[in-house]
């Protein structure tokens, strides 16, 4: 069986299991895909690559013409996403 791309980033984080070829690695940086990226939080690549043209989302990098981004920029961008009940940003 196939683990979700959810379920290999976080045994990647916590340390458990070996990185999948789905999971580039670049130095201690573990990088993904824009396919990998839109499957983990559920919305279309066309939205991300949107984001990523209008400057919004997470860093990325551009290695040898394609588009990865390190696992600890999408998170730091998904901590600065957090509100409260009153629409609120909360700064983390």
């Amino acid at each position: 069986m196939t683990k979700s791309i959810n379920n290999q980033i976080t045994d990647c984080i916590c340390g458990r299991g070996d990185i999948t070829p789905a999971l580039a690695v670049y130095g201690k940086r573990r990088l993904i895909t824009e396919t990998e990226l839109a499957e983990m939080w559920g919305i279309s690549q066309s939205t991300i690559q949107h984001w990523r043209s209008t400057g919004i989302g997470p860093l990325y990098k551009k290695l040898g013409g394609k588009i990865r981004y390190a696992l600890e920029d999408v998170i730091a961008y998904e901590e600065r996403q957090t509100f409260q009940g009153s629409g609120e940003r909360i700064n983390r």
